[in-house]
């Protein structure tokens, strides 16, 4: 028996058969070993917040009239086969298959911070791969989708005999309802999937749609293209000034300003955990110094699955860089640099080594001819979801660049056993490099109340202020999440020169905008912690410890 044949490694997600070391697939590029593990997720009954995407394939009865039944299976099959590889490309699972439909789950039972958008992206890739199979096969297949997404029951569903993971819940019903109504071509969004990812893609409203189950007509949204220039991940929404952080700015703002005398790497790192503005302290240096005139400004960001794809940082920064400079003729720096989008393109022409050194090159060269123009700042977003081979080609290029005007920063949570912390290591340590670190707390409560003031003037009721400070910690995403959940579904509302609660609350939801967040670090857990924080969750914000651990040893939690 061949040994090697025994080693190689066959890729989960599209099957091709690579070499025994390989960590990335060389078809389609993504890590070739899942990070989490879905069955084990999947074993618990649980509340979840989830988008549903059901797709059903048009045109068969038309072919089941001149095809043998085998035959339609075969071509149904065939469609499937192209169809499922682009979910679970965007992070979805497979629920089911009911005849020439499909119905995917984003956010169970792995929660991600984007699952409303990933479902969009799958959706449109979706449409395209279809018209692809059309002009393949020579035949006039259509699709039409819904997606919504909402709270839903996960868990095991059947009989004892027989069970099987899935998701029940009016969301789920109403992702069913939307495909329905969708013709051919259309996909068709709930209003909430709509509500959250409407910075990153174009709908048109449809109006309000009665659906059965319903009593009232509900809003419909047809997905149209993703955004061209939005961001990866969650937008940056600018609502109030800049509060709690002028310390920071202040210090960002001088070694920009540094850089038009002086040369070598500057290494700079802002950690916190989400929510806390490192996006937001960014977005207010970026436009501040490029008023001045100071440094040129370019903004990559990682998407929450960036580090199972690789080369995807790379990609995004020569992208970014492409933005301002287009002038990526064949044969040019940032031409090689672009090429990182599709690495699958070079196997069989070079190895992974002599293809990292190109791109290193490439990285090298692009930076060298930006930074002669301008001091020039590159900051790499969320590096803590970066992929391995991106943050290789990072580090061997900026350490290279010692005589260049260049600031290479970074933001990350304080997720040390990633690629991208590795990253920030090695160049803090590099020779000639100097190195900055900012770590962001939570506002102060002064802080927060003056936020809180900012987003709703006028006066406040006590109860509402001291509810929204208690449950956001400082933690400014969250304000504005929490402020905002008050005011659109009407707890809150203006009178006058002042705000009055139309309700009694003694408790907050959690926003379906903070979720994705909650949940994906939740999921990350491992199995017993995870359960003791479901148990934590029950028993309220603030408990004895003797409690959670009477609780914890009698379901035989011992760690």
């Amino acid at each position: 028996m061949d040994y090697f044949a025994l080693t190689m490694r066959s890729c989960p997600h599209c099957s091709f058969v690579n070499p025994p070391n390989a960590l990335f697939c060389a078809r389609c590029g993504r890590a070739l070993s899942l990070p989490q593990s879905v069955e084990k997720a999947a074993a618990q009954t649980e509340r979840r917040f989830v988008t549903i995407l059901f797709a059903d394939l048009s045109g068969f009865t038309a072919l089941s009239e001149t095809l043998d039944p085998e035959a339609v299976r075969d071509i149904i099959n065939a469609c499937f086969e192209r169809l499922v590889p682009i979910v679970e490309e965007h992070q979805g699972v497979i629920d089911q298959f009911v005849g020439d439909a499909l119905v995917a789950l984003f956010g169970a039972p792995i929660a991600h911070e984007n699952d409303p958008a990933q479902a969009c992206h799958a959706a449109l890739a979706m449409m395209d791969v279809i018209g692809q199979v059309n002009i393949e096969r020579g035949l006039d297949l259509g699709l039409h989708i819904g997606i919504n997404s909402g709270t839903v029951v996960s868990g095991s569903v059947g009989s004892r005999a027989r069970q099987q993971y899935s998701v029940l819940g009016d969301a789920v019903n109403m992702a069913a309802r939307l495909q329905d109504a969708a013709e051919r071509g259309e996909i068709f969004v709930g209003a909430e999937s709509m509500r959250l990812t409407r910075a990153q893609f174009e709908f048109t409203p449809r109006g309000a749609m009665l659906f059965k189950g319903k009593g009232e007509p509900q809003p419909v949204f047809q997905l149209i293209a993703a955004r061209a220039a939005a961001r990866v991940h969650r937008p940056v929404q600018i609502l109030t000034r800049l509060f709690g952080r002028e310390r920071e700015l202040a210090l960002l703002q001088r070694i920009t300003h540094t850089r038009a005398t002086e040369t070598g790497l500057r290494v700079i790192s802002i950690l916190g955990e989400a929510g806390l503005g490192k996006s937001r302290l960014l977005q207010e240096w970026s436009a501040t110094t490029t008023r001045q005139a100071a440094a040129e400004f370019f903004i990559a960001t990682c998407a929450p699955d960036g580090n199972a794809r690789a080369y995807a940082l790379l990609a995004e920064v020569a992208r970014v860089l492409a933005i301002r400079y287009a002038d990526a003729v064949a044969g040019t720096p940032l031409a090689v640099l672009r090429q990182a989008a599709d690495p699958t393109q070079f196997v069989g022409d070079m190895d992974a080594a002599a293809l990292q050194a190109q791109y290193v090159n490439a990285l090298r060269g692009a930076l060298m001819q930006v930074a002669a123009r301008a001091p020039t700042v590159l900051i790499c977003e969320d590096i803590h979801w970066a992929d391995a081979p991106s943050c290789q080609v990072l580090r061997r290029a900026l350490t290279m660049l010692s005589d260049e005007r260049l600031v290479f920063c970074v933001t990350l949570r304080p997720e040390r056993e990633t690629a991208g912390w590795q990253l920030l290591e090695t160049l803090q340590e590099s020779p000639g490099a100097t190195s900055a670190q900012i770590y962001l707390a939570p506002l102060s409560e002064s802080d927060a109340q003056a936020m809180i003031s900012s987003l709703a003037s006028g006066t406040l009721p006590s109860e509402a202020q001291e509810l929204v400070l208690a449950q956001a910690e400082g933690n400014p995403l969250f304000v504005e999440e929490l402020m905002g959940m008050l005011i659109e579904r009407g707890d809150l509302r203006r009178d006058g020169e002042q705000w009055v609660l139309t309700r009694a609350l003694t408790a907050l939801d959690v926003p379906n905008t903070l979720q994705g967040v909650l949940m994906a670090r939740a999921d990350q857990l491992p199995p017993d912690a995870r359960q003791l924080l479901q148990i934590a969750s029950v028993l309220g914000r603030e408990f004895p410890l003797e409690v959670l651990e009477h609780v914890a040893t009698a379901l035989g939690i011992t760690q």
